[in-house]
């Protein structure tokens, strides 16, 4: 036992299974242990999930992309990201994911489920000498947060630190470029995500709006509109950000730009919204006030 726990502080990954077989040989001792978890757990690789746009995972410098995985088994990983603090409970997985299925059908979908989310995050796996990335414990299911790294989840987490930061104008647009896409559009119509893909999106166009303020009002206009136009790439119907870009283009002469913008939004706001836009010179006579607007959020 002695040799087995320095195994488990010193050892790498292959030693696992040896500790495992060790422990199996004298689990008549009646002392339970867990070295070879632990041992897992301290040398396994960060699963890390890329979940803004195109939904992808990597491991062990290994990316799976979501059509090349078993759907159901991507949708429970999802699923427990859009839940605080990762975690849910086995009845609320089975009831969203599974809910047309007895109790005890879904029971046994959601174990077959989780071995294949194993497999796939692991293909080593083997129980008792793997870290297990998706715990089952008792009642409550969840993403291990020392083993598993969410790209929504950081984002989510540093925009509110840039928000309330007064350093905004530096951290901010790093912070902008993060978010790739709308979370998981492979799931785009599925209730479970709504919630969360809808915090994600509001909290990307409070950060970009409240990091182009600063900007514009610091005499940065140039890091104002790579910010602006970042944004509506990534939504055409932010209609808010797209003024303040148009103007901004205005302001230091890239009319050319401009118009080109400015085509663009009367088309989207006729084709999304029914309305005509107003013209250009009325546009560009409003008068902007850093932070007294926020149109997008």
């Amino acid at each position: 036992f002695a040799a087995a726990r320095l195994l488990a502080s010193y050892g790498t990954r292959d030693d696992a299974a040896l500790i495992a077989a060790f422990e199996r040989a004298n689990a008549a001792s009646g002392t339970r242990h867990q070295l070879a978890r632990e041992l897992a757990r301290r040398v396994s690789p960060t699963l890390r999930v890329h979940d803004l746009g195109r939904t992808t995972y990597e491991v062990a410098g290994e990316e799976v992309v979501a059509s090349g995985a078993r759907r159901k088994a991507l949708s429970l990983l999802l699923f427990l990201v859009t839940r605080p603090k990762q975690t849910a409970t086995r009845e609320q997985a089975m009831e969203v994911l599974w809910p047309d299925q007895s109790p005890s059908s879904a029971m046994n979908s959601l174990h077959q489920t989780l071995h294949f989310v194993r497999r796939d995050i692991a293909p080593w796996h083997d129980d008792g000498s793997t870290a297990d990335y998706v715990p089952l414990q008792s009642e409550l299911i969840f993403l291990d947060p020392e083993l598993v790294q969410v790209d929504s989840v950081a984002f989510l987490r540093q925009a509110d630190d840039a928000m309330s930061s007064a350093d905004i104008g530096r951290i901010g647009p790093s912070i902008i470029r993060l978010y790739t896409g709308r979370f998981a559009p492979e799931f785009e119509y599925e209730d479970w995500a709504e919630e969360w893909r809808g915090l994600l999106h509001s909290k990307y166009l409070h950060l970009v709006h409240a990091t182009a303020v600063y900007l514009l009002s610091s005499n940065r206009a140039a890091h104002a509109i790579d910010v602006l136009a970042h944004a509506v790439e990534i939504d055409g119907m932010a209609h808010g950000l797209r003024e303040m870009l148009i103007r901004t283009l205005t302001d230091i002469g890239a009319v050319d730009a401009a118009g080109s913008h400015y085509r663009l939004y009367s088309t989207l706001l006729e084709r999304d919204l029914g309305i005509r836009a107003p013209p250009i010179d009325e546009l560009l006579s409003r008068t902007f006030i850093p932070g007294d607007e926020d149109p997008d959020t």
